[in-house]
């Protein structure tokens, strides 16, 4: 009911979110999602010690954003999904420099490598 509008004859329709309201958490938990996605799956990523502490301060952020009354602007979630943030980019910019070295030792050894001899037939 709260995807699709207001029932016109709820006697609480100005209690109930607009759907610009709801598209602010859906997002959230959307990109929370994305940053979260490389733990879950056959070959999940290894957690390092800054994955722990980011996840770690995720959710503690979430509970202290729950425990307070609402405010904006939530600092607490801000401070969350920044940390969680963070450890992906860095996760990334790992990933992208253990692909260059990988790519540039694989041309290095390939010009090393002689070149096989081939005989007349």
């Amino acid at each position: 009911m709260l995807a699709f509008g207001l029932v016109s004859s709820a006697s609480t329709s100005a209690d109930w979110a607009s759907r610009r309201d709801l598209l602010g958490p859906f997002v959230f938990c959307l990109v929370v999602v994305a940053l979260t996605w490389r733990f879950v799956g056959n070959i999940p990523a290894p957690t390092t010690f800054l994955d722990r502490c980011a996840l770690t301060f995720f959710v503690l952020a979430q509970l202290n954003q729950m425990a307070i009354t609402y405010r904006w602007p939530p600092w607490s979630l801000i401070s969350g999904f920044s940390a969680l943030l963070i450890a992906w980019c860095v996760y990334r910019w790992n990933q992208v420099g253990m692909t260059r070295k990988h790519l540039n030792d694989k041309s290095i050894t390939s010009e090393a490598l002689p070149e096989p001899k081939t005989t007349p037939d």
